[in-house]
């Protein structure tokens, strides 16, 4: 249904292009079209009385214009045109140039051809609700001809017949037909936004406005409000609503600050508007939390460029990442520290935090700020990058702008938080109370743009810096957690710290700690009915159990504590356990590897068990035979998994060991898989024995055996090959003590020996009687009534020959010496002749083979005084060290001595000369005044011949030669 309301012209007036400053009011009839494009600018301007009270919220539906047209247009048509004012006009003074703006509604009537009087009805419908919107509240009108064909001529036009009656008896008016019933007003909310938490410290404004719910079109008459009630309450509260009411037009409230506590306030609005009778009402949130700024303290800019150049604050610092042109980066880092926290809202249960600065993006694409906690404070006056305090392990967090041109762009309020926004602060409140606990901040930058890209003076951080911490109206409290033996193998065998700390009774986190007042521990065997107890001292967050105290098996803990803010709270109940499980080795080293068991040998293993406990001891065994049998080696009783095994204790060979674990409570646990590895050690030492004669034989007793060597009171007779087990001295010893050892060699090479201490006792024979005679030579003879006489002759104590027979000569020294011949006996003894002593000298240079012959005397020289040369050498290796200036030498065993001379043989001596001739490369024996006696090889010499005979420059090389080689070599 719909009501129809005329609403009656109250002025007109005529306006006019043409004449843009004249003004036509007070006519019968008003031309509003004819020739010329000034023609075509007429307009009428209609002005209606006001919609009655009663109708104020009713909904236009549909707005008619109804009017009286003279038309004389012939065959030509045209439009009527009909677009709302957007302001009133005075119908006595309104001109063209001072005609109000358009709503441009562009409704219209096309009438009918033809001429004479024709009286219509103009309808303009309305469109989406737009018409409503357009006539309220002012009701002036223009009605225009348009679309006029450019041929009409000058008596082609309209005339609006305004002193004639229209429909219903009235001049020209407006009908607007209206819905029957009011439509309902909306209130809408306008701030403050629920997406934003305010400070409950400071005032808040509360606003709103109305609007209409009918989709066609809005009520002509504004909404006026002459009162209104805002309600308010915390989110979830049984509490009723607080109200306050608000007077008069004004469609908004400001709340002083302290008005709303913490939390997420709920409340709506109650208006009461003019002539309205329903319920324009609506609900919203928004959240308020306390806010506490820190305010920082000292800032310094460090440069990873000039990393040992201290930056003073300008109010600005390059925090950018640097590349120009493309190459390494270089980093430029802010610096700051805050004042502390205030103490008064240490235990204030934190929403979240924000550090709050100004930067300046400047060049750059997709950058942003990362804040990083620094473990320590700063000097702003010292520190520099190579000084700058250690940061800790996690980033505070991070805000990026998304810009992807090249400008600057300046973000004065710029915020970093901690953890995601939430409105569930339990899930990250820990991390913004300990963004609030750092001490200070590093700032960088982060720079997306690709490696190549130059970057510079990209972004810039200002002050103010503080930092913002959202609080609720909470008091955190504290209740004890377990810091040791929360779960898990408990040794019950060794004394037992049970300590706890303070942390937050709930969901919410604070900047401040908590210590222990008093506490008492409590424990049982899991299920048993009474608990034990034991205080802790004052002061004290740990209460130590004397080993063998805890029972075995399950045992169940826990701890009530008072903390200094007087609360006193429990902690959870704890399960541990006091029986270790058995334990597993593995064998880690050594496995195929080749070892020196003389060196020592480290045995390495793992140790694995269900509890992760350290193990109590180990055994370990080895096996030469392949696992058919094993031999101890080591069990030692710590919690180490290795063993270093000391030299000796392993044989040679291809050897298995393995390894068991022992747990806790001493247990052991199974062997290990067996691994192996190639020991070569030195053989096991000989077990020696002798028959204390003189001439002494030595036997023993020994395993692996390839070579062997035997020394007797410092002399070494050996090495010799073989498995041979038995040695006889090819010398006598004295009566008395000596010393013996006895070495062998194994198959790798590696020595062991043993000795013993001999005591010798001799039996001699038949006396020996020596003589000699002393020349060039020493022809010794003697006299002995033994008939299976067995002689070895000595020089100077030294043996130098054997002779079966009862002379010997001695041809290879000069000087002065003494000799004596010993009669070796059967059975080992020895019978020791006399002593003599002679003086063998040469009158000049002889040589003679020293495998036997007579001696070649070198009488003759072409030197009227002949001159003999010797050249000795010795091998010496220079090497240069750093730090000294001269060389260390290394002089090698080596020696060598090389005599020249020259000779002469005359015609006669050539039998002579033929015999020197014949030496070259011979082992000789060489002869010359003065004591100088040696064997060596006649190398080379140059003859030449000159009357009346030959003459020789040689060179004698002296060689290596023992004058005595035992049967034995």
């Amino acid at each position: 249904m719909s009501i129809n309301v005329d609403l009656a012209c109250i002025a007109s007036a005529w306006v006019r292009k043409s004449e843009p400053n004249a003004n036509y009011h007070g006519a019968s009839i008003y031309p509003l079209a004819g020739p010329g494009t000034d023609q075509y600018y007429t307009y009428l301007l209609l002005k209606f009385e006001d919609l009655p009270q009663q109708y104020r919220y009713y909904s236009v539906i549909d707005a008619q214009y109804w009017l009286t047209i003279n038309r004389n247009l012939g065959s030509a048509r045209g439009l009527i045109g009909v677009d709302a004012l957007r302001g009133d006009f005075d119908e006595q003074t309104v001109t063209y140039d001072q005609t109000p703006s358009f709503y441009y509604l562009d409704g219209g009537e096309t009438p009918s051809q033809g001429s004479g009087d024709e009286q219509i009805h103009y309808i303009a419908s309305v469109n989406n609700g737009n018409w409503g919107a357009a006539v309220a509240p002012v009701m002036a009108y223009r009605t225009a001809a348009v679309s006029m064909p450019s041929s009409w001529s000058s008596s082609a036009y309209f005339v609006k017949a305004y002193t004639e009656k229209a429909a219903a008896g009235k001049r020209p008016f407006l009908r607007l037909v209206m819905s029957d019933t009011p439509v309902r007003v909306n209130t809408t909310i306008t701030a403050p936004s629920s997406t934003v938490r305010f400070d409950n410290n400071s005032p808040v404004t509360f606003s709103w406005e109305y609007s209409f719910s009918t989709s066609l079109s809005n009520p002509l008459a504004p909404i006026v409000q002459t009162g209104a009630t805002i309600y308010w309450k915390l989110a979830g509260s049984e509490d009723p609503y607080n109200a306050v009411t608000v007077t008069g037009s004004t469609t908004s409230y400001t709340f002083p600050g302290g008005t709303f506590p913490t939390g997420q306030v709920v409340w709506y609005v109650e208006p009461t508007l003019e002539g309205y009778t329903g319920t324009a009402s609506r609900s919203s949130s928004v959240f308020f939390r306390r806010f506490v700024r820190v305010p920082v303290l000292s800032l310094a800019s460090i440069d990873s460029s000039y990393p040992d150049v201290n930056y003073p604050w300008p109010g600005y610092a390059e925090v950018s990442t640097v590349r120009d042109p493309p190459g390494p980066y270089f980093y430029r880092y802010l610096l700051a520290q805050f004042s502390e926290f205030p103490a008064e809202y240490g235990h204030t249960a934190i929403d979240r935090a924000a550090i709050s600065l100004s930067t300046l993006i400047q060049a750059g694409k997709r950058q942003g700020v990362i804040a990083t906690a620094l473990l320590d404070l700063f000097d702003p006056r010292t520190v520099t990058w190579n000084k700058e305090p250690a940061k800790s392990a996690y980033s505070i967090g991070n805000r990026y702008d998304n810009t992807e041109n090249d400008r600057s762009i300046s973000i004065p309020d710029f915020q970093i938080s901690s953890g995601l926004a939430s409105e569930h602060p339990e899930s990250w409140s820990y991390g913004a109370a300990r963004m609030m606990s750092a001490p200070a901040y590093e700032f960088r930058a982060s720079v997306t743009d690709p490696p190549d890209t130059i970057i510079r003076d990209s972004f810039y951080i200002s002050e103010p810096l503080e930092l913002i911490a959202q609080l609720l109206d909470q008091i955190v409290t504290s209740k004890p957690a377990a810091t040791t033996n929360a779960s898990g193998y408990v040794n019950p065998h060794v004394a037992q710290a049970f300590r706890w700390q303070h942390v937050p009774d709930g969901d919410y986190w604070c900047v401040a700690g908590w210590t222990t007042v008093s506490a008492t521990l409590y424990w049982r065997q899991a299920g048993a009915s009474t608990w034990n107890s034991v205080a802790a001292a004052a002061g004290s967050s740990e209460v130590i159990l004397a080993a063998e105290t805890l029972p075995a098996g399950s045992v169940e803990w826990y701890v009530t504590a008072t903390d200094d803010q007087g609360t006193t709270a429990s902690s959870e109940i704890y399960t541990i356990s006091t029986a270790d499980t058995l334990h597993t080795a593995t064998p880690v080293y050594p496995i195929d590897t080749t070892e020196n068991g003389d060196a020592g040998i480290r045995f390495i293993w793992t140790d694995a068990s269900d509890t992760g406990v350290t193990p109590t001891g180990a055994d370990l065994q080895y096996s030469e035979d392949q696992g058919a049998t094993w031999t101890d080696f080591a069990s030692p009783r710590t919690s180490a998994t290795q063993y270093d095994a000391p030299g000796g204790d392993f044989p040679s060979g291809v050897l298995l060991w393995r390894v068991r674990s022992l747990n806790a409570e001493s247990t052991a646990g199974p062997w290990s898989e067996a691994v192996s590895f190639l020991c070569f050690a030195a053989p096991d030492p000989p077990i020696l024995d002798s028959d204390g004669k003189p001439f002494l034989t030595i036997t023993w007793q020994s395993a692996g055996q390839r070579a062997y060597r035997v020394i007797v009171d410092g002399k070494a007779y050996g090495p010799y090959f073989g498995d041979g087990k038995s040695f006889t001295v090819p010398e006598y010893l004295t009566d008395g003590s000596h010393v013996v050892r006895v070495e062998i060699q194994n198959e790798y090479g590696l020595w062991n020996g043993a000795e013993i201490t001999v005591t010798v006792t001799n039996i001699p024979g038949e006396p020996v009687i020596l003589s000699g005679s002393f020349d060039r030579d020493a022809a010794l003879r003697w006299t002995c009534e033994d008939a299976a006489a067995d002689f070895l002759i000595y020089r100077d104590d030294v043996q130098i020959g054997h002779s079966s027979g009862y002379s010997f000569t001695d041809r290879t020294v000069l000087g002065f010496h003494t000799w004596k011949v010993i009669n070796r006996l059967p059975g080992g003894y020895y019978t020791a002749s006399n002593t003599v002593s002679g003086t063998l000298c040469t009158e000049g240079l002889a040589l003679a083979l020293l495998s036997g012959g007579p001696w070649l005397d070198l009488t003759l020289s072409t030197n009227a005084i002949r001159t003999t040369t010797a050249a000795a050498g010795r091998s010496v290796v220079l090497r240069q060290f750093a730090g000294r200036e001269y060389p260390d030498a290394e002089a090698a065993p080596y020696k060598t001595l090389q005599i020249s001379f020259d000779v002469s043989f005359l015609p006669a001596q050539a039998d002579q000369a033929r015999a020197f001739e014949a030496l070259i490369g011979e082992a000789v024996i060489f002869k010359e005044p003065g004591e100088d006696a040696f064997v060596g090889v006649l190398s080379a010499f140059q003859r030449s011949n000159s009357f009346p005979g030959r003459s020789y420059t040689t060179t004698v090389q002296r060689i290596h030669w023992r004058e005595y080689v035992d049967a034995d070599g």
